[in-house]
């Protein structure tokens, strides 16, 4: 019995890590209090870090042209795919900008490993 007990509190902890792998809930708050689509396209700016530093650096431009900004830094082309359809799709955007593959490419540059290069195209 504590075997089973051991085995079930690792796989949940395991669960846990793999969700916050892609940093699932970073915009969940933000996506949830969205205002409905009410005149003019949504637009997503989706990516890694450069994505990320725009909203905070320019809060006024994303205020006046209702732009949505759901960059996270460090992130890898896997990571960003696996958090697409909640930061993205299901927020409705008509558009979205994709600034990514800079620390993928990085990783790969480091460790010449470019076969390990996801292809965002074979994942959609």
């Amino acid at each position: 019995m504590k075997r089973f007990f051991l085995l079930l509190t690792l796989m949940l902890g395991v669960g846990a890590q793999a969700q916050n792998v892609a940093h699932l809930n970073r915009y969940a708050a933000a996506n949830e209090a969205l205002p409905a689509i009410c005149c003019g396209p949504r637009v997503v700016l989706y990516g890694d870090s450069i994505t990320d530093g725009w909203a905070s650096q320019r809060p006024d431009f994303f205020a006046q042209t209702g732009f949505i900004g759901r960059g996270i830094s460090g992130e890898e082309t896997a990571q960003m795919l696996l958090r697409f359809r909640q930061d993205v799709l299901n927020i409705h955007a008509s558009t979205f900008v994709l600034l990514e593959a800079s620390m993928t490419l990085r990783r790969i540059w480091e460790t010449r490993t470019w076969k390990t290069l996801p292809s965002p195209i074979s994942s959609a």
